[in-house]
């Protein structure tokens, strides 16, 4: 039960960029979305959140841990900031930006790259349940990105005309704090 809920809280603190990710995704939509369209993009957010600890535990056997974390939060910060400097002009251009699967992918590692020193940590410790833990953190994203997609949804169907520049700013704060 205590692995249980060390699991939980993982997947809570870790799934939060994703949750304003998919807030700041499903805000600048005209009209509500595709419950597929959410599932979809929490299925993806879930993934790799699974998979960045279960990569970072393996990776801690072949690489020095610094260059793991510099490398990774520079990554992050250059796609959430590209991505939301780009939300940002769409706003002056009064149009919605796309997000297709590249987005969506690059979406996913940005927001998952702390689950990747996560996993690290995982094997710095020793912790032989990383397998379970990274299960637990996909399966809590998911849900927690699935609710950020609907909150997204609502929010920018009554706030559309600032829910772009908004969503952007969020992205760009992201990964702002990805770099401390």
């Amino acid at each position: 039960m205590h692995d249980f809920l060390e699991a939980t809280f993982y997947g809570i603190s870790l799934s939060m960029d994703a949750m304003a990710v998919a807030v700041a995704m499903f805000s600048v939509r005209h009209t509500r979305s595709a419950i597929w369209q959410a599932i979809a993009v929490s299925f993806v957010f879930a993934l790799f959140q699974f998979l960045m600890p279960v990569i970072g535990y393996g990776c801690c056997n072949i690489l020095p841990i610094a260059s793991i974390q510099t490398v990774g939060k520079f990554i992050a910060c250059a796609l959430l900031l590209f991505l939301g400097v780009r939300m940002v002009l769409a706003k002056e251009d009064c149009t919605v930006p796309q997000f297709g699967v590249v987005s969506v992918l690059s979406l996913a590692v940005a927001t998952s790259i702390d689950a990747l020193i996560v996993g690290v940590g995982f094997a710095v410790t020793a912790n032989a349940e990383y397998l379970y833990f990274s299960t637990i953190i996909g399966v809590v994203t998911f849900f927690i990105a699935l609710f950020g997609c609907f909150l997204g949804s609502v929010l920018g169907v009554h706030c559309l005309s600032k829910s772009t520049l908004i969503g952007g700013i969020v992205l760009i704060g992201i990964a702002i704090k990805q770099l401390f």
